[in-house]
């Protein structure tokens, strides 16, 4: 297997793909404020109901969907992580819907690296037809994987510091990870679904050569296909409020485990993990020593419709790269949501997010029943008083060796601007909307 498909030398790079043609692009560096920022698409659809006039008008709204999303995001690279298109119900002019769903990149001047999905192959179209329109453009960074590897899209492409900080081992600073999970069918039969051993192998070896070279370096993984251990965590993500996201839809995980998973997670590099494929999914959450989490489904093709599309957007810190990734979800309205991870600096957010949706639910109760006024039973608030103030006794600025007395404290002895809990139990709390605690008055 060949060693780093990507080199640097000084100011330019080569993609070195499988049959050995050399492509010139640029490197990749963080901002020189030390930030990035990566917008993902995925399962877009392209292509599907070519005779239909639905067909053509889906592909029109997922063009708007990237349009905008660039124009309000400004992102430092863009990832597609599967599904580009409905290869298999295409003539043979695959090419044509490649560039018609990398129209917004090209437009924008923005640069993009891909991986494939079980829908990006089909009778008429090939990985790597699409990979060849895709690599035509000097902006593109999808590579072909190396020679003995099942798959395409199995590369990486590294992100280098910003250029006024000092580099002299041109390391980089971080590296982007693809994974091809491959799937589909083609006029050979069905092809299964799963980062074959193979691909485990060369990104067990390639690791340990940067490791030799560099040093760890942080890193992210994409792929379309989630893992078997997306499944658990997917089962129970009602009772984890920490674990935001849209979960509307099931888990299809790879057919196969390879061990890919677990070679992740020993890598001790790979901080989070980001999917497709289930389209009605775009969580994130907490998964031993790297997040799982799922994209927004970008396109309008796909079947699935009554769920706003979006991207989730990676926000990315030179001086962080260790800690926690953060990214949260651009809707194709415009609106933010789903901030993952929930605490810290996104904490009031979280909580304004729960309670808009205990807001809308009520409003949509009193509709429902035609009612002009709301209140809280005096029951219901008197119960929930008790409970919080009985909390709060409990809380430091409550205690006696507080002297002066906190400034939280009001003249009647109560703390009535703190919550006594954590902003995942608030959620909870506030996310079982319950219409016995109110009056609705007509």
């Amino acid at each position: 297997m060949q060693n780093l498909p990507i080199y640097a030398f000084g100011l330019c790079a080569v993609l070195i793909t499988a049959s050995g043609i050399q492509l010139p692009r640029d490197p990749v560096h963080f901002n020189d404020d030390g930030t990035f920022k990566i917008v993902t698409f995925t399962d877009l659809h392209y292509g599907e109901g070519p005779g239909t006039e639905q067909g053509p008008a889906n592909d029109l709204k997922s063009t708007k969907v990237m349009t905008d999303i660039l124009r309000w995001e400004h992102p430092d690279f863009v990832v597609y992580t599967g599904d580009l298109m409905s290869a298999e119900v295409m003539f043979p002019n695959g090419s044509v819907y490649v560039d018609m769903l990398l129209k917004p990149v090209v437009d924008g001047g923005y640069r993009w690296a891909s991986t494939y999905g079980n829908h990006d192959i089909g009778n008429n179209v090939t990985r790597e037809e699409i990979l060849e329109t895709e690599q035509k453009y000097n902006l593109s960074y999808t590579q072909h994987g190396v020679d003995g590897v099942e798959g395409t899209t199995n590369y990486f492409v590294p992100i280098y510091p910003p250029k006024n900080v000092s580099n002299p081992s041109e390391a980089p600073s971080l590296i982007l990870w693809f994974f091809d999970t491959r799937g589909g069918r083609n006029s050979s039969g069905g092809i299964p679904a799963y980062v074959h051993e193979t691909a485990v192998e060369w990104f067990v070896q390639e690791l340990a050569s940067m490791n030799a070279t560099w040093g760890p370096i942080p890193a992210l993984a994409f792929f379309h296909y989630p893992t078997a251990e997306y499944s658990p965590i997917h089962d129970e993500i009602d009772q984890r409020p920490e674990c935001p996201g849209q979960h509307d839809d099931i888990v299809t995980p790879q057919e196969r485990d390879t061990g890919f998973m677990q070679a992740l997670v020993n890598s001790g590099t790979v901080k989070s993990a980001f999917v497709g494929h289930n389209h009605g999914n775009g969580w994130c959450c907490y998964y031993q020593s790297v997040d799982l989490c799922y994209n927004r489904q970008s396109g309008h093709g796909g079947g699935w419709v009554g769920w706003t599309r979006g991207s989730r957007v990676i926000t990315l810190n030179h001086a962080t790269l260790w800690g926690q990734t953060n990214s949260y979800i651009r809707l194709e309205n415009g609106t933010f949501t789903d901030f993952f991870p929930s605490l810290g600096h996104n904490a009031v957010t979280l909580m304004m997010e729960n309670q808009m949706d205990f807001v809308i639910k009520c409003v949509r109760w009193m509709t429902e029943r035609q009612c002009s006024l709301v209140t809280v039973t005096e029951t219901a608030e008197a119960k929930y008083m008790e409970k919080i103030h009985g909390e709060m006794k409990e809380m430091v600025w409550m205690s006696p060796g507080c002297n002066p007395p906190s400034q939280y404290v009001d003249k009647f002895g109560r703390i009535v601007a703190l919550y006594p809990g954590t902003v995942s139990s608030y959620a909870t709390e506030i996310r079982n909307f319950s219409p016995n605690h109110l009056n609705f008055i007509k």
